[in-house]
């Protein structure tokens, strides 16, 4: 019979490396092994679009700890080691390059992969799609003597590459299917204004404009719209959203849906395995219902929820979600949840003329985002009226003589 428990991870981005973290801290005396699909010691990767794109970061200040850590800690990384099976009766664990590992407990930290555009030219050199490493490093080398760049989608993704390509002296021409840049997420107020500034830094920003074909020889050298326009180019970013990373628990009993389906334990639907970071979709027992969130804080805070979890502390996973992004010298934050699709109630503080404002946003008389640009402390006052629940007058949130504080009272 085995002596030592063994907790495995799948996934060698934050979530499984606070995973990690989290077990050897609580006294977990087993075994903890990481298999990370990318040879890089576990990173960070929001500077991939930002920082590091830019050459402001040089590739070691991304790591989170330096090499020997994860020897000191006791923690085994099968860096290069893809997961390609999964057994949860046998509970084991398949790799093209190992015999299988029995786990007792196991975490799905897998994370995302970036949404490819299926068109003509779709495999041309010379398009990029940012997920990892290598990947901002091939577009940093790309955009290190300027040139022109298209970037597809006016996303979080592709707003914060055009940023980092403008910074770098590259032409920009940004395609967004959709009316206006950020909308989906947060309104067309933000949209517009991002619009406007994106504009404003020389990004040519084409709104209701998509993708038909990726023009050529060998290298990408245009891309035409689905207006018909052509935009030359020497390089092309596509950031259209990512896929969660299911593929070896496909025809398992884990449940799947967007994701991996878990409850607010990070529990998936097989005993012992559990999900965090951007592969779980899981129900929020505030919110009453199911969030498959992307951001950097949501994966820190559920790796270690699920490492408590999986340590048996039964901790409910309850966040006030929060994302920001880093676009010239803009820094937005949003600390709530705003269902997508649908408008929303809200009450503008600052002024969008002045680039420093907050949007509170409302169901009723219940606050239920923050949303700030260069005006990071009212949003985050707010965050405790959001996760009591309690009722505000709306109006009040527009003076800005009144201190959010007090409405707490």
């Amino acid at each position: 019979m085995r002596g030592t428990e063994i907790i495995v991870i799948v996934g060698g981005g934050l979530a499984g490396h606070t995973a990690a973290e989290t077990l050897r801290r609580e006294g977990f005396g087993g075994r903890v092994v990481i298999f990370a699909e990318e040879r890089s010691r576990p990173y960070d990767r929001p500077p991939l679009s930002k920082e590091f794109l830019k050459g402001e970061w040089d590739e070691e200040k991304l790591f989170f700890r330096p090499p020997g850590f994860y020897e000191s800690q006791g923690i085994e990384l099968r860096l290069g080691s893809r997961v390609e099976g999964l057994d949860t009766v046998r509970r084991l664990l398949f790799t093209a390059d190992a015999e299988p590992l029995h786990y007792d407990r196991l975490l799905i930290a897998t994370g995302g992969y970036p949404r490819r555009l299926s068109v003509p030219g779709g495999d041309l050199r010379g398009i990029h799609y940012l997920r990892s490493l290598k990947d901002s490093a091939r577009l940093g080398e790309a955009l290190r003597t300027g040139g022109r760049v298209v970037v597809v989608g006016a996303g979080f993704i592709g707003c914060e590459v055009a940023a980092a390509a403008r910074a770098r002296g590259a032409e920009v021409t940004m395609l967004e299917a959709l009316p206006l840049p950020l909308a989906q997420a947060f309104g067309p107020e933000v949209g517009e204004f991002f619009a406007a500034e994106h504009r404003a830094r020389g990004v040519e920003l084409r709104l209701g404009e998509g993708v038909s074909e990726f023009a050529g020889a060998g290298p990408v050298e245009g891309v035409v719209s689905t207006k018909g326009n052509t935009f030359a180019c020497d390089a092309v970013v596509v950031g259209v959203g990512i896929t969660p990373a299911v593929e070896f628990l496909k025809g398992t009993p884990v449940e799947l849906d967007n994701g991996v389906l878990t409850d607010e334990f990070c529990r998936s639907s097989v005993e012992d395995v559990y999900a965090a970071g951007d592969v779980a979709n899981w129900r929020h027992p505030a919110l009453g219902r199911r969030l498959r969130v992307e951001h950097w804080d949501n994966a820190a805070k559920q790796g270690e929820a699920a490492a408590l979890n999986m340590l048996g502390r039964a901790q409910a996973y309850r966040p006030v979600p929060y994302f920001w992004s880093d676009q010239y010298d803009l820094k937005l934050q949003l600390y709530g949840h705003l269902p997508r699709g649908r408008p929303h109630d809200f009450r503008l503080r600052g002024s969008y003329e002045e680039r420093s404002f907050n949007l509170f946003y409302f169901d009723g008389r219940r606050i239920i985002a923050a949303l700030s640009v260069n005006r990071f402390r009212d949003a985050r006052a707010a965050v405790k009226l959001i996760e009591s629940g309690a009722e505000v007058e709306p109006d009040l949130l527009s003076d800005p003589s009144v201190s959010i504080q007090s409405l707490m009272k």
